[in-house]
């Protein structure tokens, strides 16, 4: 009698992402976490998809050109350098029953340097705008400009000493007007922003509530920003943050946390939090205590002129925030789900500008440096487009295709839903080696909703899965075989 050799039969197991996280950056990796990507979003969590697009607004400017813009409630400023000239205009938005009305005008045209516009607000109605005025060797004025009808001139010599290139900031407050200069802040008398109301701290000896007040703190340097949270002034300086207290005069400074801002624009508040850029990263404030919700951020600016990366020097605004978003640099923080992404048009790192009338602006900086060539910057500015198609890519993490004294056989399954998509593309990274593409879709053929992918034998893989357009991708399956001892 012959016996047959006994089988053991290797059953097949499924492995299924179909929750993702967002972006890693970190040596250690969840499964649905990505090791990079770009525009690609977590709206239609747990399945990721792809950012809108951005539309060019306005020329691009060479050489020396800069683009600047900003947002504060219902007004946008945009500066353009353009050679030694400088133009500067604003975007009102009013609003009447129902209605909205928009209207521009125009700050500032004529020589760089001339006129410099450090910050603005709306204050009762009405755009103030912070600025220096050239007068002569290296001599600045210091002016409150108010653009009703006819405009008003307010001298703040007096008590404004940081000179351009210096932190003055401007908030609306109820009824007041604040200051922001140096170690000092200064709070507007109630309704009334004259030359000599800045300066009226007492009536006949006597301080009432209508009175202004100056408020100085030495310690830890200059104040760097301020922004109003909640109906409450919160100040930053490079090492600690403070909240202003009172509703008319004396108001009183109190210090939150040890922990500071020392980069002025990437405060903006976002879904009811506070998110600003600390030494340590990326911090969001609730009310209590601060919380680091980031790495250390690396904001990217290579200037072939200094051979350095400065974004704040360079570009100044690189942080806002729309009804869901925080955009800083290149990352961005969704406040729902609490994943990170990050963005690029083409291989050209974003700068955020601002976010205004639904719209999110920003800028990119594209560096000429051919040898034998005098190099040169390209400055974009772009606004957001729900009808342009954006390049997007996601990168998961290794996958191991062994365990101890055992190897494994994997075959992936990804599944795609089809929007305004017009060319996918997947590629394999083995071993650490190159990615390879293993899949590619260009719109000649039918789409296809679920990719199967097999791998050779290998110690570890990679999966990019790339594209241009609006998709969906729901899940990565991985079919797989564990063979004998």
């Amino acid at each position: 009698m012959c016996f047959l050799p006994k089988l053991n039969q290797i059953k097949k197991k499924t492995q299924t992402i179909a929750t993702f996280r967002g972006l890693n950056e970190r040596k250690s990796i969840a499964d649905g976490e990505f090791s990079d990507c770009c525009n690609v979003s977590l709206e239609e969590y747990p399945a990721v998809s792809v950012m809108d697009g951005y539309e060019q607004y306005g020329d691009a400017v060479e050489a020396m050109g800069q683009y600047r813009v900003r947002a504060k409630k219902n007004v946008m400023i945009l500066e353009k350098e353009l050679g030694d000239q400088l133009t500067i205009t604003a975007t009102i938005i009013k609003q009447s029953n129902s209605s909205a009305t928009t209207s521009q005008i125009t700050i500032y045209s004529g020589n760089i340097g001339e006129f410099i516009l450090s910050d603005f607000d709306i204050y009762n109605d009405t755009l103030v705008v912070f600025c220096y005025l050239y007068e002569a060797e290296e001599m600045y004025t210091r002016q409150l400009i108010v653009y009703e009808n006819p405009n008003k001139e307010i001298d703040v010599n007096n008590f404004v000493i940081n000179n351009p290139g210096s932190v003055v900031s401007l908030m609306a407050f109820g009824s007041r007007l604040i200051i922001l200069d140096g170690t000092s802040i200064h709070i507007s008398y109630d309704n009334d922003i004259t030359e000599e109301k800045w300066e009226t701290y007492s009536v006949n000896g006597e301080t009432n509530a209508m009175c202004a007040q100056a408020i100085q703190l030495l310690d830890d340097g200059d104040f760097t920003c301020g922004v109003n949270y909640r109906d409450y002034p919160i100040f930053f300086k490079k090492n600690s943050m403070y909240m202003l207290l009172g509703e008319y005069n004396p108001f009183s400074l109190t210090r939150i946390d040890s922990v500071g801002c020392p980069y002025p624009d990437s405060v903006a508040i976002c879904n009811g939090k506070l998110y600003f850029l600390s030494d340590l990263g990326v911090m969001e404030y609730d009310g209590g205590t601060p919380e680091l919700i980031s790495q250390n951020i690396k904001l990217n600016n290579f200037s072939p002129a200094t051979q350095s990366n400065n974004a704040y020097s360079y570009h100044q605004q690189y942080a806002f925030s729309d009804n869901r978003y925080y955009y800083i640099g290149e990352y961005i923080y969704d406040t729902y789900t609490k994943a990170w992404s990050k963005q690029k048009i083409g291989d050209n790192y974003i700068y955020p500008q601002c976010f205004f009338n639904n719209d999110r602006y920003l800028k990119t900086v594209e560096y000429s440096n051919i040898p034998g060539e005098s190099s040169y910057s390209i400055v974009s500015l772009f606004r957001s487009s729900d009808t342009a198609l954006s390049d997007w890519y996601f990168t998961t993490k290794q996958f191991h295709e062994y365990q101890e004294g055992k190897k494994i056989i994997s075959k992936l399954v990804i599944g795609f839903e089809k929007i305004d998509t017009t060319a996918l593309k997947i590629e394999i990274s083995l071993d650490k080696g190159i990615f390879k593409t293993v899949y590619s879709w260009n719109g000649t053929t039918d789409f296809v909703k679920e990719v199967p992918v097999l791998l050779p034998p290998c110690d570890y893989f990679q999966v990019k899965v790339s594209g241009t357009g609006k998709t969906i991708v729901h899940y990565i399956k991985r079919e797989f075989r564990v063979l004998g001892a």
